[in-house]
């Protein structure tokens, strides 16, 4: 199972249709970005280009910021970006690459004796979650410093051990797990970790009730809801769910 170094990331992400921000011809002269979106990478014959979870395409029409850069396809990515005003027909988008960054992509385990104490139980908070692009994804928080040889793990598990305190019918009980392995809780940390769904067959009716023991307020719980078509996994590339506390 992957581990993660700690993250610190520039995440001022809008959990909306528009996820990232438009800028003046006077900001592109310089090379700092001016937006951020998040998507996967696909493949095609005369290079790549990004498939946002908001639904719409990103042309990367200037990468000469990052001209060594090995695409692979369906990698989960934040890009990092300056608009440019050329159309390119097919996209929605066309942009100036300022960086490009891995997003950590796991799948749904089952916590069980043997993987328990891996799994860890240190607190993480939830700060957004949204399902597009076959996945969930969620924003969140943990205690640690930014020591480079200190890792995390984090998962999202289905607990085989005990029924959950939290059940509805027609949803999927699942924990938001963290292990600090000890680094010391001196500051928090954001993180963006990505999980993806199960088959669309395999996908229960409703949704998912997400449990995570939370930094200051104990254990809470969220709601997330599937479109009424959820069984379709086209749909799912295009629902942005709101966050609903159970308790």
């Amino acid at each position: 199972m992957k581990q993660i170094k700690n993250l610190s990331l520039f995440i001022a992400i809008l959990l909306s249709a528009a996820m990232f921000s438009a800028c003046d011809e006077d900001f592109l002269k310089s090379d700092e970005p001016t937006g951020l979106a998040i998507g996967y990478i696909e493949l095609i014959d005369d290079g790549y280009f990004f498939q946002l979870d908001n639904g719409k395409k990103m042309y990367p029409g200037d990468v000469s910021l990052m001209p060594n850069y090995k695409p692979e396809e369906g990698k989960r990515v934040i890009v990092y970006f300056q608009s440019l005003s050329q159309k390119i027909a097919g996209y929605d988008y066309n942009i100036k690459v300022i960086h490009i960054e891995s997003i950590l992509t796991k799948e749904i385990i089952s916590l069980t004796a043997d993987n328990v104490e891996e799994i860890g139980e240190d607190r993480v908070n939830i700060t957004g979650l949204w399902i597009a692009n076959g996945c969930l994804t969620i924003e969140f928080q943990m205690e640690g410093t930014r020591n480079p040889a200190k890792k995390h793990f984090i998962n999202l598990v289905k607990n085989e051990l005990e029924e959950p305190e939290q059940q509805k019918e027609g949803y999927l009980s699942l924990e938001l797990r963290h292990n600090a392995y000890d680094d010391p809780a001196h500051e928090i940390l954001n993180g963006l970790v990505s999980f993806t769904l199960p088959e669309s067959g395999e996908l229960p009716q409703n949704g998912f009730i997400i449990k995570a023991e939370s930094i200051y307020e104990g254990a809470k719980y969220y709601k997330v809801e599937l479109p009424e078509s959820s069984l379709d996994a086209i749909s799912l590339r295009h629902y942005m769910p709101e966050i609903v506390q159970v308790r």
